[in-house]
Formats: C-alpha cells, sequence, structure tokens
C-alpha cells in the first residue's frame, strides 16, 4: 500500500462517484477492491464503505500519531497531516489453526499467550484476536491473531521488515503466515506501470 494524492486507479474507479458522494454528505473509507485486465482496464470486485481488513491495519502503518484524531478531523473536513506518503507499507496477517477453517474449540484458539512483544516493533503490530492472558500480558481470544507490518521504500523492503516482526514472536500454538505477500508484483508491477498505475512503487 502507499498513500499518494493522484492516482489512476481512484480517477477510474471512484472519481465518477465524487459528486454524488459530496451530494449525500458521505465523509468516510471506501474500501474498492480492483483487478486490471491486460487491456488496461480497472475492474472493480468490491465495493464497501468500510475499513477493511488487513488493509486498515496496513493503512495505520503509513500516519503518525493517533488514529482517532486524524479520524475525527477528517469528519470535520480537516485533512489529516499525518501521512506518510513516501513510503510503502506492507501486512502480512498471523494466525494460528484451525484458520481458516471453522470448527476449533474455544480452548484451542483462546488464551495462547503470545510473547516477546518488545517496544521496538510495537508499532509494527496491530492486534485483532487478542486479550489480556492469564499467563501472560497478550493471549489470542481467536484464530486471526494479527496484522504485522512493514514500511520501506520499496516493496521488498516494506515485507523483509514485517517478516521480522513476526519472527521475533512466540506463540505456542502453530502460528503461520503467508511467505508470498508482494512477491507477484515482481512480475505485475510492470505491467500495471505500462498502464499508468501504481507509477510510485518501486518492487527492489
Amino acid at each position: 500500500m502507499r498513500l499518494t494524492r493522484n492516482s489512476r486507479l481512484a480517477d477510474k474507479v471512484l472519481r465518477p462517484l465524487e459528486n454524488r458522494l459530496v451530494e449525500l454528505g458521505y465523509v468516510g473509507n471506501i474500501d474498492c477492491n480492483t483487478i486490471v485486465d491486460p487491456d488496461g482496464n480497472a475492474l472493480p470486485l468490491e465495493f464497501t464503505t468500510r475499513f477493511g481488513w488487513p488493509a486498515w491495519n496496513i493503512e495505520l502503518a503509513l500516519h503518525s500519531g493517533d488514529p482517532i484524531e486524524w479520524l475525527y478531523g477528517l469528519c470535520e473536513g480537516k485533512p489529516p497531516r499525518t501521512r506518510v506518503a513516501d513510503k510503502i507499507a506492507v501486512g502480512i496477517v498471523l494466525a494460528i489453526p484451525p484458520y481458516p477453517n471453522a470448527g476449533a474449540k474455544t480452548d484451542e484458539v483462546v488464551n495462547v499467550p503470545i510473547w516477546n512483544v518488545v517496544p521496538s516493533i510495537e508499532d509494527n503490530i496491530h492486534l485483532v484476536d487478542v486479550m489480556r492472558g492469564t499467563d501472560s500480558d497478550l493471549a489470542t481470544s481467536g484464530d486471526y491473531v494479527l496484522v504485522a507490518t512493514g514500511t520501506g521504500n520499496v516493496v521488498v523492503e516494506a515485507r523483509r521488515e514485517a517478516e521480522r516482526v513476526l519472527r521475533r514472536l512466540t506463540i505456542p500454538q502453530s502460528p503461520f503466515w503467508r511467505t508470498d505477500i508482494g512477491t507477484r508484483l515482481r512480475r505485475g508491477l510492470p505491467e500495471l506501470q505500462a498502464h499508468g498505475f501504481a507509477t510510485g512503487f518501486a518492487y527492489a
């Protein structure tokens, strides 16, 4: 993810709705998952006026300060001044079994200790299914545990920081995460940029 003021994707997908959203008085987030076909057409797959997961967690990595303060300012029509617009952010979900399959007993996914959340990585950890533990400061309250984020000047740098954060954590319940996040951009980014999309991104 990268925050930007100018976006060909936004121009194609969201700009046609701008006047209507203004008429409605809408103030808030719009999550629009989109693919770009080989001819450069932007094709929306999902359109929701809510914070997406883990998109919201990744967006937090690109803001400084208290998110409640800048969200409140946004509602009042004051653009946030906390954006880190010159960085790329990557987020990786850490889960425990049986995620993504249902059927776990409560004692299998609740109150599993989470250790080694040290100050140096606290800003990179976005808690989801987490509570105060019985035998530890933090423990799981479900199987979608947290999102680790990393930022950098290029995609590879951001992904490596997120992976470094995950490797610091200890959870005695077979924690796992995807190791391919962002890797498809090695091939796909030049194709997107040839159509004028994601021009501020660099893979490595």
